[in-house]
């Protein structure tokens, strides 16, 4: 039997022909007459006394562990954290990028994908480069806002059929009906219906997630007064997905908005394979936790400080 220096001995030379020398399990194994499987346990042996420390140089690493908690935190079937800017002034750029790159990576042939709207849902589609993809369809969540508005969802809707050469399913009606009964009435018409069941069946959603601060996207668009905004708050509402309010458990709070709006809930969504979030920030983590705990996403997208909060404050 080995000594213990030569023991120790045997263990660095194999340590130092695969990590350093770059040589197989195999090669050691028959260079030194060994099995295999010895090496597998000496270079196993190696880790846990110490002698090889494997280090990550890349502050990815970081990014990749607040992914890895995140989905075991919240049961979500994926995430992707990006570095939290030092200017935050870049965060929306930043989200925007790192969801488009995740984005295309999804998108495969005869894939649905549903569309909703917001300032970094419409920033990410601004990241995509033409990359067709046979049969690939897109449909709206929602019926059509202001022309004027930059991030409105047709201007979503089109850029990513641009970019996959997909075929648009609009919702051709406004996304705030007039009225609770006009609202029923579009509701009822049966291409609606249609356009509606796809996108209830869609294999890919991607959404924004509003917050109820002063930055509100409803409340800067007019479409939510500030009295409006104030009345939601003192109701309990913490954050806005597809314009519908919630509270800090996802559930719904009604408005004036939800009762007229021409489009799919956040509450609708639970058969659509992959449903992505987006959204970043102080000011819309309890908006995002509150999308978490209802499980209206199950892909978040996000950045590091946010990942983090979220994780502290838990489930």
């Amino acid at each position: 039997m080995a000594s213990g220096s030569e023991q120790r001995r045997l263990k660095v030379k194999i340590a130092q022909k695969y990590y350093l020398k770059s040589e197989t399990q195999d090669a050691i194994a028959k260079e030194l007459g060994l099995s295999r499987i010895k090496v597998q346990r000496l270079l196993s042996q190696c880790r846990k006394e110490g002698i090889v420390e494997i280090r990550i140089n890349d502050p990815m690493l970081r990014c990749l562990e607040l992914e890895d908690e995140l989905k075991a935190r919240f049961g979500l079937l994926d995430a992707r954290v990006s570095a939290s800017p030092s200017d935050s002034s870049m965060l929306v750029r930043d989200l925007a990028r790192v969801c488009a790159d995740y984005f295309v990576s999804l998108v495969s042939e005869g894939c649905v994908i549903g569309t909703a709207w917001g300032r970094t849902v419409f920033q990410m589609t601004q990241f995509l480069e033409p990359t067709p993809v046979r049969g690939v369809k897109v449909v709206s969540l929602l019926g059509g806002l202001a022309p004027s508005m930059a991030h409105h969802p047709y201007a979503v809707m089109n850029r990513i059929s641009d970019v996959f050469g997909a075929e648009s399913h609009y919702l051709v009606a406004p996304a705030l009906a007039d009225s609770p009964l006009t609202r029923d009435v579009f509701m009822k018409e049966k291409r609606i219906q249609e356009t509606l069941d796809m996108a209830r069946n869609a294999d890919i959603v991607i959404a924004g997630i509003g917050d109820v601060s002063e930055q509100s996207t409803l409340l800067l668009t007019g479409y939510l007064s500030q009295t409006e905004l104030e009345e939601l708050v003192a109701r309990g509402a913490v954050g806005e997905m597809l314009t519908c309010h919630f509270d800090a458990d996802g559930k719904l709070v009604p408005s004036r908005l939800s009762e007229r709006l021409v489009g799919l809930k956040p509450d609708e969504l639970g058969s659509v394979g992959q449903v992505i979030g987006v959204a970043g920030g102080e000011v819309k983590v309890r908006a995002i936790l509150g999308a978490l705990r209802a499980r209206y996403i199950n892909v978040l997208v996000t950045d590091e400080d946010t990942a983090r909060k979220l994780i502290e404050i838990g489930p």
